[in-house]
């Protein structure tokens, strides 16, 4: 071979080697080294030249332990140096010249372990999350959950109602009633369980039958602006998957936009602000009797206005309740009555208040006009409801009893009996002959005279009884007119007409602090009660002190029937 030329095919260093065999052989251990027929170099040359890829003629199996033990015998048996020092290119194994053959370099053994182990981390990988989501996914998909959504949903008008629908699914069936709060905290509204407005439901949602509830909240703005509804609980039991068992939970949630409320342009300018489909305003004036066009100092007027409407909180304005000189005021706390068409209906809301003025001076007075703007929401424009004025004339005292019957007690006492008056003359008659029928029957009629004397006794107690338990229920209700016509009635019954209101209790049962509570309620009802003026009249004091005299009286009363004799005409 010459300078420079590469080696060429097996076959050429084939030749080669032939030509060196033909000189002076190497020693035994180097032909053994180089592979020398016989040895076990030999039979590796002889092996290597049956691979097809080097001209041989049989396959050769090579693998990682043929690979290592060719390495080790070319460590051991290393090439002459005259043959390594030729022109040719240094090479990894026996020179060609020696061997015939060019040596296969050393490969790396690429390990078949670690690609089949990669391969098996990442099926197990997939395996595992595929089961994560064949697990989790269903546990998550079938909770409960709760389902909000908000009628009308863009901005409303003040005064507007909003439904909020609340649905609660459960993927199986209710074992009980989920508990829906009645209320609903939200600040500057108010919110309302509607009653009635339970739905059942049934959805299909992924293949799978669902059973739910569905309830009704009624939301009343009471003021412009954004509102944001709270998270809403409700706590619910349903069964398991397969109704083995029951589940208690607190399903959650939330409407996530918040909503809107504005006043109208067209309505901007009213303050308070008063939005309702129905207002509708009324007055009662009571005057004494025989006063209706001329008023004296003493006397009072009492004024009360109804207010139906369907709005939320409206209140009077404190004009209509005038204070000044020359008069006392005194307003009564005010009643209010809610009723509604069916259950689901706006409520309409009638209230109701009443003041009462009380003249010192004479002069002229007027209880003031009473104006209320209000949007209607259905008209879509401004009303207004008004209240005429109620002017008044007052002039001097008018002569009066000092024992004058109240209004309310002469409206409680019996009217006359004009048919009686006819036929008095036949009552008498009747009673001349019951009388000598009596004198005719003796002793056994007298006897049964005194039991019915003692029977209408009773009758009169038993009546007397009523009428005080009726005088102490005005009392605790803080009401003095009809306290004052319920004491006049006890008194009747007590003493009989014509005794006076106050003397003959006074007299009967003497006592500083009866004495006072009697005079508060006169002051309360006819004249000044100096500081606590503003202050309602309160009956405690009266009732106690009331229950204490009639003890005293019942007492004195057996005193004297004790002295009595026990049976008549011995």
């Amino acid at each position: 071979m010459q300078p420079g030329q590469r080696p060429g095919p097996p076959e050429a260093l084939s030749g080669g080697h032939r030509r060196l065999r033909s000189g002076p052989g190497p020693s035994p251990r180097l032909a053994r080294g180089l592979g020398q027929p016989g040895s076990a170099g030999g039979a590796a040359a002889q092996g290597r030249r049956g691979c097809p890829e080097r001209g041989g003629g049989q396959p050769r199996r090579t693998g990682p332990v043929s690979l290592r033990r060719e390495e080790e015998r070319t460590q051991a048996h290393p090439a002459p140096a005259t043959q390594r020092s030729g022109n040719h290119p240094p090479l990894a194994g026996p020179h060609p010249g020696q061997s015939g053959r060019i040596p296969e370099e050393p490969l790396r053994p690429r390990s078949p372990g670690r690609k089949a182990g990669t391969t098996v981390n990442a099926v197990r990988i997939c395996v595992g999350a595929v089961l994560l989501l064949a697990l989790g996914l269903p546990a998550w998909a079938a909770a409960p959950f709760v389902r909000l959504s908000l009628e009308p949903a863009g901005p409303v008008e003040l005064g507007t109602d909003l439904i909020l629908r609340v649905e609660v699914l459960v993927p199986t069936w209710f074992l009980d009633a989920p508990r829906f709060p009645e209320t609903i905290e939200l600040p500057g509204a108010t919110v309302e369980l509607q009653k009635g407005s339970a739905e059942n439901l049934s959805e299909s949602i992924a293949g799978s039958t669902w059973a739910g509830l569905r309830r009704r909240y009624r939301i009343q703005p009471l003021n412009p602006g954004e509102f944001r509804l709270p998270e809403l609980a409700v706590p619910l039991t349903y069964a398991r998957e397969g109704g083995k068992g029951s589940l208690t939970v607190t399903a959650r949630g939330r409407l996530v936009a918040p909503f809107g409320v504005r006043i109208p342009e067209a309505a901007a300018r009213l303050d308070p602000f008063i939005a309702a489909r129905r207002l509708h305003l009324a007055q009662r004036i009571e005057r004494p009797e025989g006063a209706m066009s001329t008023l004296g100092v003493g006397d009072a007027v009492r004024r009360t206005i109804v207010l139906d409407t369907d709005a939320e909180a409206v209140e009077l304005s404190a004009d209509a309740w005038p204070q000044g000189a020359g008069l006392r005021l005194y307003v009564d706390p005010p009643r209010s009555r809610e009723t509604r068409t069916n259950a689901a209906a706006r409520p309409l809301l009638s209230r109701e208040q009443s003041a009462t003025w009380v003249f010192e001076r004479p002069g002229r007075y007027e209880l003031p006009a009473i104006t209320l703007d209000w949007w209607d929401l259905d008209g879509r424009q401004v009303r207004q409801a008004r209240l005429p004025a109620v002017p008044l004339v007052v002039g001097p005292a008018r002569a009066a009893t000092v024992f004058a019957l109240p209004e309310a007690v002469a409206q409680l006492a019996p009217a006359g009996r004009p048919v009686w008056e006819s036929l008095r003359p036949i009552a008498y008659a009747l009673a001349g002959g019951v009388l000598l029928w009596l004198g005719w029957r003796g002793r056994h009629l007298g006897q049964g005279a005194a039991r019915w004397a003692r029977g209408r006794a009773q009758d009169v107690l038993a009546a007397e009884g009523w009428l005080f338990r009726r005088l102490i229920r005005a009392c605790r209700r803080h009401d003095g007119s009809a306290a004052r016509a319920a004491l006049q009635r006890w008194l009747d019954a007590c003493a009989g007409p014509g005794a006076g209101l106050t003397s003959w209790l006074l007299a009967k049962s003497p006592s500083a602090e009866l004495a006072a509570a009697l005079a508060e309620l006169d002051a309360a009802l006819y004249g000044s009660r100096g500081s606590d003026a503003a202050a309602p009249w309160c009956g405690t004091a009266l009732s106690r002190q009331l229950i204490l005299a009639r003890r005293h009286l019942l007492r004195r009363r057996k005193a004297k029937a004790a002295t009595l004799p026990a049976t008549l005409n011995p």
